[in-house]
């Protein structure tokens, strides 16, 4: 007997200790930052969803510095954030028994004055190179005031002003490379060190920096010159077969990587993405030579192929999708307007097999890595490519698939040297060449035979409710009315939640695939609202998921394509009542039936006023006869602050006087409040 109570005692505890990892497993933290200038956001909405459960309620935190926490059990979350000004954000995570941080960059939908395009062309010149950018708290994302910019002999030659702005000139001419030391200074910061960093003439740089406090080693710009081009070895990431053609809202890049192992993770929109690997992988100033762009466009598409590629393939799906550095593709913390244009104007352009998006490779001269001199490739790794641009090239990289000096003198027609990157050179003959070919060139070769693709992508305009006030436990319709840029199929997921907040309910059973055409048409999916579901104003939440492993089911697995928060979309009545009102009343008040006297309908309407909380009341409202006995209970239900309008159907009930009475109460206090009138019934 004895023996059995241990045993039974024993499967009580690990019963206990199953259920209480299943309650607190892990912790989210999530802040939220502009990736233009590095402000600290403030999201007007975030939703984490448990893809396992959606209607699960989860409780997010935030405290003074605009941390969002929440305590998670083990499982597969996705996580929403939208910000007024701002293009919304939307990834996944996993989470076991471990702390999980994200920074969400969000993008501005209109760009900082400062950082204008045509302002900035303004300010360049043919004899220097322009720095500039913002200055920010790395754990608050506040602008730091007065930070001191200084070159390598610390001399000053800028200081931020109380936004965090900075903007200096630092000589630079094109016919030779010039490399400068900067470092930003504050106290109590650590200073922030770009040592040996590339400036180019006529070509600006947009810094976003990030101070922190209380870490000895100081950031160390790696220059374009000294990235390791052979980290990843040709086995190291097989092709693993799970691929597309579908381009993905946001991408999550792993930080503080020791190879490929990386402590935590950003995440940014694929977009912008490219837009700080591109500078730090190319020379900008490509962009300012005859025809220079083409190179730059071209190598933004390898960029993005890259990196849409570990979105379908991620390195630690849990957490993120690639490494920030060498073992991947590098990425910087500076931007320029000419890759910044060049990722813009190949918007959705990709790298494809038959399957989809490829891990398109790339270095920096391929020359003579294998196949000869005036050859790209390695012979074995990747074909064989005639390549007479490069006849004469230093090898520097792994020989597989772009080479990047190679693209500058096919775009140019002239043979642009490493020793003066952002000099036009001697012409060649060998005629220049479109970012398309440049691409078909380096890639459209056997056994591969990669090509250029527009990726698909596909927008949500707008969506609604039909219809568009309804009852607990009724089917509505939601209509999303859809931009496709291509035939594709998508899931469609929705979520609502009372207005201004984060109580968001969902109705897996409805998400359903859909096959869109291209071009702009209008989808639906069905929404069962939940019994239980109190009345009130609600936001609608409106998803397009890429069904990656092809379950026909959104779970961990699969990403956002667009996303939609359509506010006040659809009002909740419970059954019978209806708001009539959208001005919050003042006071608690139990109107005048009409018509009184009546036969055999009349109208009953009550106000229930806002307190000072957003939660909503127990509301009863009891037809009683002349004795005082209960004869109908019209409301039992609980009701958000607003104005109230019930039908009684007196059929069925003799002639004669009844009373009507109004029970409020709220359940988190003491308050209660009742108010009786009298109505006649005339046969």
């Amino acid at each position: 007997m004895k023996k059995i109570i241990q045993t039974a005692l024993i499967i009580l505890v690990f019963h206990s200790l199953s259920l209480n990892s299943n309650l607190l497993a892990g912790t989210i933290e999530l802040k939220f930052f502009s990736s233009q200038t590095g402000y600290i956001l403030t999201p007007d909405q975030v939703l984490i969803i448990d893809a396992a459960n959606p209607n699960k309620p989860i409780s997010l935190k935030s405290n003074s510095e605009d941390v969002f926490s929440a305590s998670l059990s083990a499982g597969s979350y996705s996580v929403t954030a939208f910000k007024s000004g701002y293009l919304s954000s939307q990834t996944s995570f996993s989470i076991g028994e471990n702390e999980i941080k994200y920074s969400i960059f969000l993008d501005p939908l209109i760009s900082d004055p400062m950082l204008d395009p045509a302002r900035i062309k303004s300010l360049l010149k043919p004899d220097a190179a322009l720095l500039l950018g913002y200055v920010v708290d790395d754990m608050t994302g506040l602008p730091l005031n007065n930070v001191e910019l200084k070159d390598w002999n610390s001399k000053i030659i800028a200081k931020t002003n109380s936004d965090g702005y900075f903007q200096v000139t630092q000589s630079a001419v094109c016919e030779q490379r010039t490399t400068i030391d900067l470092r930003f200074e504050k106290s109590p910061y650590n200073n922030e060190q770009f040592n040996k960093f590339e400036i180019t003439s006529n070509t600006d740089f947009i810094l976003t920096v990030r101070m922190k406090k209380g870490i000895s080693n100081s950031t160390q710009y790696v220059p374009i010159t000294e990235k390791c081009s052979d980290c990843t070895s040709p086995t190291m990431f097989p092709d693993l077969a799970v691929t597309g053609f579908v381009l993905p809202l946001n991408i999550r890049v792993g930080k503080n990587c020791t190879g490929t192992n990386c402590t935590y993770a950003q995440v940014y929109s694929l977009q912008t993405y490219c837009k700080y690997v591109l500078p730090a992988e190319i020379f900008a100033c490509w962009g300012n030579l005859a025809g220079g762009m083409n190179s730059l466009q071209a190598c933004a598409v390898a960029v993005r192929s890259y990196g849409m590629y570990y979105v379908y393939n991620p390195i630690n799906p849990s957490l993120y999708d690639i490494c920030d550095n060498t073992y991947c593709q590098y990425m910087g913390s500076v931007l320029s307007t000419n890759t910044n244009n060049a990722v813009d104007n190949t918007f959705g352009y990709i790298l494809t097999n038959s399957s989809g998006v490829v891990r398109s490779e790339y270095s920096a001269e391929n020359n003579n890595k294998g196949c000869g001199n005036g050859y790209s490739g390695t012979g074995s790794s990747w074909p064989c490519i005639y390549d007479p641009v490069c006849t004469n090239g230093s090898p520097n990289g792994h020989g597989r698939g772009l080479c990047q000096w190679g693209t500058v003198r096919w775009a140019t027609g002239r043979l642009v040297t490493t020793s003066s990157p952002c000099s036009q050179g001697s012409a060649h003959s060998y005629g220049t060449k479109t970012w398309q070919q440049i691409l078909s060139h380096y890639y459209n070769v056997p056994p591969s035979n990669w090509s250029v693709t527009l990726g698909t992508n596909a927008v949500i305009n707008s969506s609604n409710c039909t219809p568009s006030s309804s009852n607990p436990c009724a089917q509505i319709t939601i209509n999303n009315n859809v931009t496709a840029n291509s035939p594709v199929s998508l899931m469609i997921g929705a979520s609502i939640a009372p207005a201004g907040t984060e109580n968001w309910i969902s109705d897996p059973t409805g998400d359903v695939k859909k096959s869109f055409t291209q071009g702009t048409a209008n989808y639906t999916r069905s929404f069962t609202i939940p019994c239980n579901t109190a009345s009130g104003t609600y936001d609608l939440l409106t998803a397009l998921w890429y069904d990656k492993n092809n379950n026909n089911s959104i779970d961990g697995g699969d990403f956002v394509v667009s996303s939609k928060l359509t506010t006040g979309a659809l009002t909740i009545s419970p059954i019978g009542i209806t708001p009539i009102s959208n001005e919050m009343p003042e006071r608690f008040a139990l109107l005048p039936n009409y018509p009184n006297p009546f036969n055999p309908v009349t109208k009953i309407r009550f106000d229930i006023p806002a307190t000072g909380q957003r939660h909503a009341f127990d509301t009863k409202l009891i037809i009683y006869d002349l004795i005082g006995r209960e004869v109908e209970t019209l409301v039992n239900e609980q009701l958000n602050p607003g104005s109230y309008e019930i039908d009684w159907d007196g059929t069925g009930f003799a002639t004669g006087v009844y009373f009507y009475s109004l029970v409020v109460e709220d359940p988190s206090t003491s308050l209660r409040v009742t108010e009786t009138k009298r109505m006649v019934l005339v046969k």
